[in-house]
């Protein structure tokens, strides 16, 4: 899955290299543990590469992690690049 360039995948690739070094795991030792390809891991962590669901939950198993702790951060990194919600509507 491409990107085209947004600063969401970019900060997705920050969440997971912070989470990977945090387990001090090698891009080479978090592909193993995902069955991913290291060039996955490297494309996902420069924001290159994007992933579903199921890519999500498996790298943040892969990581030692439960999903929803990964996520948390995500948003919690996302929160100032996204534009306020509407509730109006």
């Amino acid at each position: 899955m491409k990107t085209s360039g947004r600063i969401e995948y970019e900060v997705l690739g920050s969440v997971i290299r912070s989470a990977r070094e945090e387990q001090r795991l090698s891009q080479r030792d978090l592909a193993t543990k995902a069955h991913r390809p290291q060039s996955s891991i490297a494309k996902i962590e420069l924001g290159n590469q994007g992933m579903n669901i199921i890519e999500f939950i498996d790298l943040a198993e892969a990581l030692g992690l439960q999903p929803n702790a990964l996520f948390d951060e995500l948003l919690s990194r996302l929160r100032p690049t996204l534009p306020p919600v509407n509730r109006e509507a």
